[in-house]
């Protein structure tokens, strides 16, 4: 309860949840029109959706190019652009830790038994990484590790691996609206959905919410 008047008191909460109703009511138009619903009910949610848009979205002086109704060419690239930079130190973020996570694997390897691979998992074999025979393995295996290592690096940062699939997930809105890679209305709605439901997560838990 504390952390809900916690949420309702801040700014942003409304926005948030008109933001998560808002795609909402697009993935359910998506659902209503695939399943043939009646066009009088789908003409009500596309109107409820149109009207949480406006209910979030203010023309600002400082943004000319900003439609309340429709977001402009323009504000889409700049979203793009901003979503790509978020993705872009996440990445890096998650370099790094992979990186001091492999360190310390390989530290406690050779403390404990003088050496091989993290995890326990032996590399060798009777072809070598410039055979034929053991070139395959050894990437599958070396793409293994990778894999396992990023699992467990995401699993142990809980507000990176929120703020990746949040990023993700809005990065298809600018993409559709955009032309440059048509999802269609359902996946829009599902993202847009999923991304605000992390949103509103982080005001309710301040501490998953990724720091600078």
């Amino acid at each position: 309860m504390d952390a809900w008047v916690r949420f309702s008191a801040q700014s942003q909460a409304r926005e948030r949840l008109c933001r998560a109703a808002q795609y909402a009511c697009s993935l359910l138009g998506h659902a209503l029109q695939k399943h043939g619903a009646s066009p009088e009910l789908q003409r009500q949610i596309r109107q409820l959706e149109g009207h949480l848009s406006l209910g979030r979205k203010r023309k600002s002086p400082c943004l000319p190019f900003y439609d309340p109704g429709a977001p402009s060419p323009l504000y889409l690239r700049y979203y793009l652009f901003s979503l790509i930079m978020n993705l872009s130190r996440d990445a890096y973020e998650i370099r790094l830790l992979m990186e001091q996570e492999s360190s310390a694997c390989s530290r406690r390897q050779k403390g404990s038994s003088g050496g091989g691979v993290p995890g326990g998992i032996e590399t060798g074999g009777p072809g070598g990484p410039g055979t034929p025979a053991g070139g395959l393995p050894q990437l599958a295996l070396k793409l293994q590790l990778r894999v396992l290592l990023l699992a467990r690096v995401l699993r142990g940062h809980p507000p990176l691996l929120l703020d990746v699939v949040r990023n993700a997930c809005d990065l298809f809105i600018p993409l559709d609206k955009l032309g440059l890679w048509r999802c269609g209305p359902g996946i829009v709605g599902l993202c847009g959905l999923v991304s605000s439901i992390l949103s509103i997560l982080t005001l309710i838990c301040p501490w998953l919410r990724l720091k600078p």
